[in-house]
């Protein structure tokens, strides 16, 4: 977060990292069946909210730097974050 703001956001310094698994899935069932129900494109979260899609932590990034400077972001995210990649950019 300090390097981001440090090269990013040096004056009012908003750009902060939240984690990444926040939600368990939670499946419908029937009780004939007992199983997961499908119930076709229903979704109540982004695919990345939920615990088991491998994101790890979540950068959030004001909208005036992220429309200008994402390629520069991610590479300074990947070179701090060498073991661990997987991470979402969000606009705040």
């Amino acid at each position: 977060r300090k390097a981001l703001n440090d090269k990013f956001d040096t004056v009012d310094r908003r750009i902060y990292i939240g984690n990444g698994h926040k939600y368990d899935r939670e499946y419908i069932y029937t009780r004939a069946e007992q199983k997961p129900k499908y119930l076709d494109a229903m979704y109540l979260r982004q695919r990345d909210d939920y615990a088991d899609t491998g994101v790890d932590f979540i950068v959030y990034v004001p909208t005036a730097i992220l429309a200008i400077l994402t390629d520069q972001l991610k590479a300074e995210i990947n070179y701090f974050k060498e073991g661990v990649k997987r991470y979402k950019l969000v606009e705040i």
